[in-house]
């Protein structure tokens, strides 16, 4: 599987990582500039942009598994799935265990919001016969 070396050499510090965030960062700025100066976009009617500002436990949550991963594997979703390419069984495993891990964080999202709609029912209920009373 590859590595990533540059994050992974405890002995000394290889910026080269660095560099190609920043590179990446400068180049996504001046396109994201770009194309807001088009008013719309080339093959669609509008912008779709995010309208959340907050962060959230979920948000928060994902970051550090998707950091984690990151760190363990040296791999990120996208060249994983490019890897496969290339045949190597410890990216067919990381990929696999991926799509196991998105599975499994769907079902868990939805098991808590059902107990969350769960736990609040009582007490909507609650709320409602108190509002009948009166």
């Amino acid at each position: 599987m590859p590595r990533n070396d540059a994050v992974r050499d405890a002995g000394r510090w290889d910026p080269t990582l660095a560099v190609v965030m920043l590179a990446a960062m400068t180049i996504h700025a001046i396109g994201f500039h770009v194309a807001m100066r088009r008013g719309r976009p080339v093959l669609a009617a509008a912008f779709a942009l995010p309208t959340r500002k907050d962060i959230d436990a979920r948000l928060v949550g994902g970051a550090f598994t998707f950091g984690v991963g990151w760190g363990l594997a040296g791999l990120c979703p996208g060249p994983a799935i490019t890897s496969l390419a290339t045949g190597d069984a410890g990216a067919f495993l990381f990929v696999a265990a991926m799509l196991v891990g998105m599975v499994a964080g769907r079902r868990a999202g939805a098991a808590l919001r059902y107990a969350n709609d769960v736990i609040r029912q009582p007490a909507r209920a609650r709320e409602a016969s108190v509002a009948s009373c009166e």
